[in-house]
């Protein structure tokens, strides 16, 4: 009882000297401050209260209104109360008008804005121990957030993902930029470790109305196990895939000077083997680099007979079709195979039609507008059926079914019938022929090509050199007399060839007997047999 007399004895002598001087000391004779208490023993002990919450200012109160303190005002807590952002534990707080706010003690609690030393990754963290949002501000507006759950969120206060990016409206194209120099492949990864028929690992963009099935661009790898083809799945285990879901597919080279290239691996360097080219111009390149045409395929030195196969399945004509849209004079449009020598020009065979307005017959040119052709241009051409149980057919058609008419056919046998399928001879004509008819009237050389000659030399005496009959063996010449013809006509075989004579001998030349009145030389055939003429 003394004690606490003597205590408030000196209380009310301090603060009646601090009405004096307005200083106040404890433990010295010239306090430095308004109050000052010094010791080299004791401590200060401020008020014990124990707090309910960060948000709760009570018990604390101002001694004169009964209500809540003043700002500024300091306690230690004793207690461990609330939840969530308002929760307290022991330690110093002051209340800044709304809110407790807790004070650093000592370097073990708070980080230093200078930097921290002799911290450990296992106790000493920037965070928070309970199931709270960690924020990140500038400008007091929050820029980054670690969600309780570990999902981040930067310019996102709701990440939906480990790392949720949102820049919202921005005027800066790149959302995230890495960089880096190392002698070396530097890439950003994604490794999707899990082991089930579904996983894969990759990149996806997606459209403004896109989600994880629609709307999207993606290039990625199907796990080891993969097994789940699906309508934006592709491929099995390990297989490399691009996929889109979204309307065409674009692949392009932005380069106005590059090309589009399609590669693949081989065993030794440069492990690379280009495939296919798409140049800048237009052109595509299979197995060159320099294509000279809108479609180049070049096979090289190859065990494999077919460059280009093409098959398909339909009830109707499947077709390779090449059509020229120009109108012009020059304009075809057909399918030309060159010989290793040759050109467009020669050393070529050529099967196609001429345009509408076609007209330039050249040296390998025929026809004119909407004319089929089929020119070659090398040595001897052949028409050939490798099927030696077949024939070739010649047709023309008809307005109605079956729309063809067969013409000619040589048989595998090498009969030839024309208007008949079935030729019984070498030549079977199934209707009337026609020959090469000519009318001489004085001496001349006869063609190669004239096979019947009517003779109207009247009075005169003529002579008619006919082909060395070496030169047309199986060759037969028809000659007839105009009935006013009495000239003589003397026959005279080219060369040293002999012709027969009536009475079946031969001679360097023979006569043709003038019309009888009994019908005598009307009509005298010869045949050359390779060495004479024979009547």
């Amino acid at each position: 009882m003394k004690n606490l007399n003597l205590t408030v004895f000196c209380l009310v002598i301090a603060f009646t000297f601090t009405n004096v001087t307005a200083q106040v000391g404890i433990g010295t004779t010239t306090p430095r401050g308004a109050f000052e208490i010094n010791s080299t023993t004791n401590g200060f002990i401020p008020p014990q209260v124990a707090l309910t919450s960060t948000s709760t200012s009570a018990p604390v109160v101002n001694p004169q209104t009964a209500g809540a303190p003043i700002a500024g005002t300091e306690i230690y807590n004793t207690a461990t109360a609330g939840s969530g952002g308002t929760a307290v534990t022991p330690g110093y707080y002051y209340w800044d008008g709304s809110l407790w706010v807790r004070l650093l003690t000592a370097n073990t609690s708070g980080w230093s804005l200078l930097g921290n030393s002799s911290t450990v990754a296992t106790t000493n963290f920037l965070g928070t121990t309970d199931a709270i949002d960690f924020v990140t501000r500038t400008n007091n507006l929050e820029r980054m957030r670690i969600k309780s759950n570990g999902d981040v969120g930067i310019g996102n206060t709701s990440p939906t993902s480990r790392l949720d990016v949102a820049t919202g409206v921005t005027t800066t194209n790149t959302i995230i930029n890495a960089s880096g120099s190392i002698n070396d492949f530097l890439q950003l990864n994604v490794q999707n470790t899990s082991t089930g028929t579904q996983a894969q690992s990759g990149y996806s963009a997606t459209a403004d109305n896109g989600s994880a099935t629609t709307g999207f661009a993606w290039i990625g790898i199907n796990n080891s196990t993969f097994n789940y083809p699906t309508a934006y799945n592709i491929g099995g285990a390990n297989d490399v895939s691009y996929v889109g879901s979204g309307q065409d597919m674009y692949i392009a080279n932005a380069n106005n000077t590059k090309s589009i290239l399609f590669s693949t691996g081989k065993a030794t360097t440069p492990f690379f083997n280009e495939r296919m080219r798409l140049t800048n111009a237009g052109d595509f390149g299979i197995g060159t680099a320099s294509p000279a045409a809108k479609l180049d395929v070049a096979a090289g030195t190859t065990a494999n007979n077919t460059v280009v196969n093409a098959t398909g399945n339909i009830n109707d004509f499947l077709q390779y079709n090449v059509q020229n849209l120009n109108t012009s004079s020059h304009a075809q449009s057909g399918y030309s195979a060159t010989a290793d020598n040759g050109s467009a020009t020669t050393g070529f065979a050529w099967i196609g039609i001429n345009n509408s307005t076609f007209s330039y017959p050249t040296a390998y040119n025929i026809g004119g507008a909407n004319d089929v052709s089929y020119v070659g241009s090398g040595q001897d051409m052949y028409i050939a059926n490798a099927n030696n149980t077949k024939s070739i057919i010649f047709s023309t058609g008809k307005s109605s079914s079956p729309y063809f008419n067969e013409r000619m056919r040589l048989t595998n046998a090498g009969k030839l019938g024309i208007d008949t399928s079935s030729p019984s001879s070498t030549l079977d004509v199934n209707g009337s022929f026609a020959v090469n008819l000519v009318t001489i009237s004085s001496t001349s050389t006869l063609a190669d090509d004239v096979c019947k000659v009517i003779l109207t030399n009247s009075a005169t005496n003529i002579t008619i050199t006919l082909p060395d009959p070496d030169t047309c063996p199986g060759r037969l010449l028809s000659f007839t007399r105009n009935p006013s013809s009495t000239g003589t006509v003397t026959l005279d075989p080219s060369g040293s060839a002999t012709i027969q004579n009536l009475d079946g001998t031969l001679t360097a030349t023979t006569t043709i007997p003038i019309h009888s009145s009994t019908g005598g030389g009307v009509n005298i055939q010869f045949w050359s047999d390779g060495t004479n003429w024979y009547r």
